[in-house]
């Protein structure tokens, strides 16, 4: 079977919508908009994109074989629809025969988060299913190809004020099933979760 090398551009191609909503230029917002925290979140550490880019798979995370596809992006958001910050990176994975992207967004409440995860989950329309990622509060996937050799997977991930996406695109000819990519799913939840109690990132893919 073929072997395509994506560059990190096409990484998060289909899952592009997780930047919606952000500063237009993508530049660093480095001001922290104030959180809306109720009584219950209090006790969580904020994530802003500092906090981002450690709950963001490292090379040890993630299955052997896997090689990073460029640099991480990561910005604070204005916090206008409720978004505090934004990150995301990719790898090159070789068994899977494409590439794979990690994007989290960072709410400042529950709230917030689920109405961004609501709108993700609407622009993919008809194509959604439930799905289960443990950890998670609500989840859905979605495949489909583009073209006969552009074919990817998505699943999307709300956990408390956080959305988390994981996504793979494909040249092997047909659709990905978005099951190849639970044990990412899992690990990118734990390790935000993680982070949000102050902890070090530990998790890893199984």
């Amino acid at each position: 079977m073929r072997k395509k090398r994506w560059p990190v551009g096409v990484v998060l191609a289909v899952g592009i919508a997780l930047t919606t909503g952000c500063s237009g230029d993508g530049r660093d917002n480095s001001s922290k908009p104030a959180p809306k925290a109720t009584s219950a979140e209090t006790a969580r550490v904020i994530l802003y994109k500092e906090e981002i880019a450690k709950a963001l798979p490292t090379p040890d995370a993630v299955p052997p074989g896997w090689e990073t596809a460029g640099e991480p992006r990561l910005f604070n958001d204005t916090g206008e629809s409720g978004r505090l910050a934004f990150g995301r990176t990719g790898y090159r994975a070789p068994d899977l025969d494409g590439a794979v992207g990690f994007s989290i967004s960072s709410y400042s409440g529950t709230a917030d988060a689920m109405a961004g995860f609501s709108e993700f989950k609407a622009q993919y329309g008809d194509a959604t299913r439930p799905t289960s990622i443990v950890g998670a509060d609500q989840a859905f996937a979605r495949s489909g190809c583009i073209t006969e050799r552009a074919c990817s997977a998505t699943i999307v991930v709300r956990a408390g004020s956080v959305v988390l996406m994981v996504n793979i695109n494909s040249d092997a000819g047909e659709a990905p099933d978005p099951k190849i990519l639970n044990s990412v799913s899992r690990m990118q939840v734990a390790r935000a979760q993680q982070v949000e109690r102050g902890e070090a990132p530990t998790a890893k893919a199984s």
